[in-house]
């Protein structure tokens, strides 16, 4: 294993697995994922539960000091959910190479239910498998 992928490991693992965002309004849904790093690593058992037409939001560690960052492993259903943005925030403490936090908001379109694929890699390694992954399940319920 090289260095990055080792602190990389030590940095995740040592992170919370869920953590409630404040300011989130009631039915929008927000968590902080903790994955661990290996080939074949996933966490299966995240979930969404959202309201048709409203905005919810994933919460990621990830620290873009190591190159890795975030993407989508598949398209998304459409018909279901639709990706409104992903943004990067540095550590609020402000230490060089200290990782940060990557917040991917969606908006439930239908009821329904889909999966969200994520993994952690770096963009410009091909054909190496990703450090992280993440498996979200969504289910989108009627507006109240």
């Amino acid at each position: 294993m090289t260095r990055s992928v080792l602190f990389f490991s030590l940095l995740i693992l040592s992170s919370a697995l869920v953590s409630a965002r404040s300011g989130v309004s009631e039915g929008n849904t927000a968590f902080a994922a903790c994955v661990g790093a290996g080939k074949g690593a996933e966490v299966t058992d995240m979930a969404v539960a959202a309201e048709e037409g409203r905005e919810f939001s994933i919460f990621l560690d990830s620290n873009r000091t190591t190159g890795y960052e975030w993407r989508l492993a598949r398209p998304i259903d459409e018909r279901v959910v639709h990706f409104v943005r992903s943004e990067y925030a540095p550590p609020k403490d402000g230490l060089v190479g200290a990782g940060g936090r990557e917040e991917w908001t969606f908006v439930a379109k239908a009821r329904g239910e889909t999966e969200i694929l994520l993994e952690y890699a770096r963009p410009w390694e091909k054909g190496q498998p990703p450090a992280a992954r993440a498996r979200i399940r969504v289910s989108v319920k009627p507006a109240s």
